[in-house]
């Protein structure tokens, strides 16, 4: 079965022009971290690690997925979406399956048709959403059918969403093949029927849609729900969850490697050339953070590095995702105050598990027991606090 180490990324290249709907979303106050991609430097992997944890997955009929497009960690159990499959699969903490959704599969009354993308709610319920049908889904911990919402087409296409309250919910509509519109971010109240506020992404270029960066833009943060536009872009926004206002609160510098967005005339252009593998421009390609620090992947010159971030010095550091011992690091999945969360395939294993960060030496006999066939493997990087 086909697994994907990189579950988490998928890129799409267009241009940012970052917009409200009533006016441009600019906060002074917003945190400008300067970064000189040119100073990356090697990690020692146990110098930002305390332990690595390793989940197997169960491995059977019911269990086995083939790529893992998203992931959330919530009640101690392992939410893990493969689209293409349109299923969701649940693990408690262990690794244990639990269930999945197929049974939900379908077009009767109760049941999906896709899955683009899901929440869990704080509610703790399981919200699909089913772009062929304009719904999202709601189930219950056990996929019992709960309700359905009608999404308004004036939203579509959409990608991926985030359940802000009973009410209010963000989407981010991606372009279309058959429109040049502008990948965009609508808080939308089905209280009020409408959109009360929008920010404005790229314009739409068809030609230049690859993929590598993180698909699934929001995340939270104690408490708080975030979003970047997933593809190279220099901003980061907060989502007030009550009103649904939007707020820029970090702006990425790279200096003389930055995309020159004021300057360029062709916007094909300048894309092309990072197709082509110039390395000329640095850009995000994951973000993630928790209450001490925000993790930003990047990609320059055609290799990964790790921006980390301090919140409480603000002082950044920027390294390469080769350790001094040759292991690799990642992007993560999920992250949580105590976790990076990586998924990788079995066959991964020896390049991404220091043995001397193993919590237990039976973890050694676990991953010597795993079959290349097996379902993909979690890494639960500990951060020092």
């Amino acid at each position: 079965m086909y697994k994907v180490v990189f579950g988490c990324l998928v890129v799409f290249f267009c241009l940012w022009g970052c917009v409200n709907k009533y006016d441009s979303i600019i906060d002074t106050d917003a945190a400008c971290i300067t970064v000189n991609p040119n100073n990356s430097e090697k990690l020692d992997i146990e110098a930002i690690f305390s332990s690595i944890e390793v989940t197997a997955l169960e491995s059977s009929e019911a269990s086995l997925f083939g790529k893992c497009d998203k992931m959330l960690f919530k009640e101690g159990k392992y939410y893990i979406l493969d689209r293409k499959e349109a299923c969701i699969y649940v693990f408690n903490a262990n690794g244990t399956f639990l269930r999945n959704s197929k049974s939900k599969q379908g077009d009767g009354p109760g049941e999906y048709h896709c899955i683009v993308d899901f929440d869990i709610s704080k509610d703790k319920h399981i919200e699909i959403l089913d772009v062929s049908a304009y719904k999202i889904m709601i189930y219950d911990d056990e996929f019992n059918f709960l309700d359905e919402v009608e999404i308004p087409k004036d939203l579509y296409p959409i990608s991926t969403f985030k359940c802000l309250n009973n009410e209010l919910y963000a989407f981010y509509s991606s372009f279309s093949s058959t429109s040049n519109a502008n990948d965009r971010m609508n808080i939308y109240s089905f209280k009020q029927n409408r959109i009360v506020e929008s920010t404005k992404g790229y314009i739409y270029i068809p030609s230049l849609r690859i993929g590598v960066t993180q698909p699934y833009s929001f995340y939270e943060s104690e408490g708080d729900v975030f979003f970047s536009f997933p593809y190279p872009n220099d901003k980061v926004y907060k989502i007030e969850k009550n009103e649904g206002h939007i707020k820029e609160v970090i702006r990425y510098n790279f200096g003389s490697c930055s995309f020159p967005f004021e300057k360029i005339d062709s916007h094909k252009a300048i894309f092309e050339d990072i197709i082509k593998g110039s390395g000329k421009y640095a850009f995000p390609i994951c973000r993630w953070e928790n209450k001490n620090f925000l993790f930003t992947f990047i990609m320059y010159q055609e290799k990964q590095h790790l921006l980390l971030y301090k919140k409480d010095s603000e002082r950044s550091n920027l390294y390469s995702c080769t350790f001094n011992n040759g292991e690799l690091l990642l992007p993560p999945i999920y992250v949580d105050n105590d976790f990076l969360y990586v998924i990788a395939e079995p066959s991964w294993l020896e390049y991404l598990v220091s043995k001397k960060l193993l919590v237990e030496t039976a973890t050694i006999d676990t991953i010597n027991n795993i079959k290349e066939d097996d379902n993909s493997v979690i890494l639960k990087y500990r951060l020092k606090k």
